[in-house]
């Protein structure tokens, strides 16, 4: 078995560019070995550039160098994509690090660098969406000005999206929650709206919801799945409940499919079941 498994091994490591395989090795050691520091492993790539004999092989070293940055939110990254001169690996190179860029900003409660990325990125309707909702919650303590007017631009970039498509539905949802904490009062026409969207769309279910980043090359690939708590009816449903039961039920009741009525009815329930925490 090892014989034949070396035999495939070689066979692979011919179609297998040495920058590509340089890469892996890298990616595979993290961990193992003491880390460069950001700068050396910048300049070592750079250097490689330098020397690199083909297009394709400087293409591919300047991905590594953006998506490098990107991982440590640097918008330098974006600088080093587009010098990739294949157009269409820029392309799905430049979604997926804005793509990268904006989840890290998100996750680091960095808003103004989020907005940032949202209004000059490369970014889905779906991701533009959340990243608004999300700064908005970030932003309601310090200026719920400034956060009532990005929910409300959350909204506007949800409804780009088309009415049979399920991330319509998970973009509304993700809106509500953002109004339930921003501005409350609106939260009940706010779920509304996604209860609405969600009888329109083929494939919501109303839980599992994700962000799902893919990247794809001839020696690179990446995928990145996270997920999002706020694509879900469970969290909305379970608060609504604890505001006004009658009301929530009846939002509920509005699902035609199974699928999301039952999960927003689950949600109802285990709110009003489950001993409250001290």
């Amino acid at each position: 078995m090892v014989e034949s498994l070396r035999g495939h091994m070689s066979a692979l490591n011919t179609l297998i560019s040495d920058s590509a395989r340089r890469y892996d090795e890298d990616a595979l050691n993290r961990g193992t070995r003491p880390e460069k520091a950001v700068a050396d492993r910048e300049q070592a790539l750079l250097d490689r550039v330098e020397r690199a004999k083909t297009s394709a092989d400087r293409d591919s070293l300047y991905v590594q160098l953006a998506f490098m940055l990107a991982n440590r939110g640097d918008m330098r990254a974006r600088d080093y994509v587009s010098k990739v001169e294949d157009t269409e690996l820029r392309k799905q190179a430049q979604a997926y690090l804005d793509a990268t860029l904006a989840m890290h900003f998100v996750e680091k409660k960095l808003t103004d660098q989020a907005l940032e990325i949202v209004h000059k990125g490369e970014l889905t309707p779906l991701l533009k969406t959340w990243a608004l909702a999300q700064s908005a919650k970030n932003l309601v303590k310090t200026d719920k000005d400034k956060a009532l007017e990005i929910v409300d631009e959350a909204a506007t970039e949800a409804r780009r999206i088309d009415v049979s498509d399920a991330n319509l539905p998970r973009a509304l949802v993700a809106v509500a929650n953002a109004i339930n904490v921003v501005d409350v009062g609106r939260v009940w026409d706010a779920t509304f709206d996604a209860v609405k969207a969600a009888n329109s769309a083929e494939g919501f279910t109303g839980e599992d919801g994700e962000l799902v980043l893919k990247f794809q090359s001839k020696g690179q690939s990446s995928v990145h799945t996270n997920d999002v708590a706020d694509f879900d009816l469970e969290g909305i449903f379970k608060d609504l409940a604890t505001k006004d039961y009658d009301r929530a039920v009846e939002l509920a009741r509005g699902f035609q499919a199974e699928g999301p009525r039952a999960v927003a009815t689950i949600a109802i329930a285990r709110a009003i079941l489950e001993p409250k925490r001290r």
